[in-house]
């Protein structure tokens, strides 16, 4: 009698959410509380008990950006300045992986942050629950014109 009252309530619910994601939808609330994104091996965190942070902090890493970074000639030229955005994993051994342009300004200047963010050293990685987890990691880089 269990086995059946249990198969005449999934049924149901089989078949109403087959129809519902043939529509883009689901019945099933998924929890986000830990959001994620599957990779093939690995849980890559978009959030994480202690985030990622670069050797020395915050401060060491606008300094390195700050010695590494030049302005391009023709984005100077241009009086072009702004913030471009990327987007990386920092793996469970704190090494930048899948390094992205999020937000582009122009592709000098997307680049040159690319070619920054491929010098920069391995970082500490998050962790969840003191273990050492992928995290993706959003990153702002500034160009900024100063007038004298």
């Amino acid at each position: 009698m269990k086995v059946c009252l249990w198969l005449l309530i999934l049924i149901p619910l089989v078949f109403a959410n087959k129809s519902y994601a043939q529509q883009g939808k689901s019945l099933i609330n998924y929890d986000t509380t830990n959001l994620y994104i599957e990779s093939d091996t690995n849980k890559i965190y978009t959030t994480a008990d202690i985030m990622p942070q670069f050797p020395g902090g915050d401060d060491s890493l606008n300094a390195f950006v700050r010695k590494h970074a030049t302005f391009p000639q023709k984005a100077f030229k241009d009086g072009i300045s702004g913030k471009v955005w990327y987007t990386f994993v920092i793996d469970k051994k704190g090494r930048l992986r899948n390094v992205k342009v999020i937000s582009s300004l122009r592709k000098d200047l997307d680049m040159e942050g690319l070619r920054v963010i491929s010098l920069m050293p391995d970082w500490i990685p998050g962790r969840i629950n003191g273990r050492p987890v992928d995290v993706n990691y959003n990153f702002p880089m500034e160009f900024v014109i100063h007038k004298k």
